[in-house]
């Protein structure tokens, strides 16, 4: 089953505050005249733009019957087998680490010997019910 990240309030609000501040020096650079300067400016801020819409998009969660797949941006891939697994925990804090998420807060994946991955599937519940599943599913064919 594939999960997409979830996206809060925060992480649009930093899509709004960018659009503010890019608007208003585009406007300011149009005022001046400097057709150069508008271009630059524009040209930047669809870039930006465009990585920002991007991320959420492209970062998903799936859960397959052997392992999980933690998929963000094209090239960034993170597959953890059940076995490696040692929890699935809600976020209590400030989390410093690898992060796939587009949320502040989310799920905190912890593999192999100290190995965490931060991140936010749309439906929480849903996931760490599934995640356990398949972990107690991969126990019980190891005994």
């Amino acid at each position: 089953m594939r999960f997409k990240s979830r996206v809060d309030w925060f992480y649009k609000s930093i899509i709004g505050f960018i659009t503010i501040v890019f608007s208003i020096e585009i406007y300011s650079s149009f005022q001046s005249e400097n057709l150069q300067d508008v271009l630059i400016m524009s040209s930047i801020f669809l870039l930006i733009l465009g990585f920002l819409v991007y991320i959420p998009c492209s970062t998903y969660f799936v859960v397959t019957e052997t392992h999980l797949v933690c998929s963000s941006f094209y090239f960034w891939n993170v597959v953890v087998s059940y076995d490696k697994i040692r929890k699935v925990e809600r976020q209590k804090g400030l989390f410093v680490g690898w992060k796939m998420a587009t949320s502040i807060t989310g799920l905190i994946l912890t593999y192999n010997k100290y190995d965490e991955l931060f991140i936010s599937p749309e439906k929480e519940d849903l996931f760490m019910e599934l995640i356990n599943e398949k972990i107690d599913a991969f126990l019980d064919n190891i005994k």
